[in-house]
């Protein structure tokens, strides 16, 4: 993997344009054709991260909000994990119930459950980080759900809704992501995961189409700024981040080694790799008290 490069302040344009634009659309929202990812309503494919490596640990929880089979039998939901080079490590059918049915798993332990309940072998993705995409099988817009990060270690934890797909659009390409920060010098945890997403079939997979990656060189290239008033220019930095696989998970101190990270801060993010569509998530912890978000992406041109 080629060195992390620091972009100068002139290479920003592009990133203020993007936010300026974002602001004069806001208040022609109601005329957008909406994007993806989905954060506010039941959808039928569900993205969220998990990282498992070292001291952290993750699981999820999704509910069912569609009706439940014939009898009031469940119904089955197919969960795929992608490593964060892209490939699928493993592929389980859970069936749940509707109006409400809940399902947690823990990636220690992925298993298949039948409809009589009956659960397979467990696998453990301890070790790895990663992204999980849960998807019902009828395509009926009915799946909500959350992830949560655990940090043993730094004895914080964080979560946050699953990014929808499928019911509000394809995610755009080449998007700009946006998301906020305490100072991350205060924090004792904080983790940004930036996964690339490959939204144009019937359901979401990895860059690499479940695939390893092929060759040595980066599946895409993201460009990650760092804002605050209180910095210059209102910029602490940029940096141009190769991700060797489908998914980069790190801290704002290992992006931006030797920068002053003391204040409160914007994160702009952005695929530099034509034709790649993105999704964002970050966590954060200040001693037991943690938070979670989606990054939110930007609307699309008029």
């Amino acid at each position: 993997m080629k060195p992390i490069r620091i972009v100068q302040h002139p290479a920003l344009v592009g990133i203020t344009a993007a936010i300026a634009l974002l602001a004069a659309s806001t208040g022609a929202s109601a005329s957008v054709e909406a994007l993806g990812p989905n954060s506010d309503f039941p959808d039928s494919n569900l993205v969220m991260p998990f990282a498992a490596k070292g001291s952290r640990l993750s699981f999820f929880s999704i509910s069912n909000v569609g009706l439940s089979g014939p009898g009031d039998t469940p119904v089955p939901v197919t969960w795929q994990f992608y490593d964060e080079s892209g490939e699928l490590l493993i592929g389980v059918e859970r069936f749940i119930l509707g109006e409400g049915g809940t399902d947690v798993v823990d990636v220690t332990a992925v298993r298949s459950r039948d409809a009589d309940g009956t659960e397979g072998p467990a696998t453990s993705l301890a070790g790895r980080n990663g992204f999980v995409v849960v998807s019902k099988d009828d395509g009926s817009p009915d799946l909500l759900g959350n992830w949560t990060i655990a940090d043993t270690s730094a004895n914080s934890g964080f979560g946050g809704n699953a990014g929808g797909l499928g019911f509000v659009g394809l995610l755009d390409t080449n998007s700009f992501l946006f998301g906020t920060s305490f100072a991350p010098a205060s924090l004792g945890d904080n983790l940004l995961v930036i996964l690339g997403i490959d939204d144009f079939g019937t359901v979401p997979t990895s860059l690499t189409q479940g695939n390893p990656p092929r060759s040595q060189d980066p599946v895409f290239v993201m460009r990650i700024s760092l804002h605050s008033n209180d910095a210059p220019s209102g910029l602490i930095g940029s940096v141009d981040v190769p991700v060797a696989g489908s998914a980069l998970f790190t801290s704002l101190e290992d992006l931006f080694p030797g920068f002053d990270l003391s204040s409160s801060l914007t994160i702009v993010a952005t695929p530099i790799t034509q034709d790649v569509s993105t999704m964002g998530f970050y966590g954060q912890a200040v001693g037991q008290f943690g938070a979670g978000q989606s990054l939110r992406a930007d609307l699309p041109p008029q």
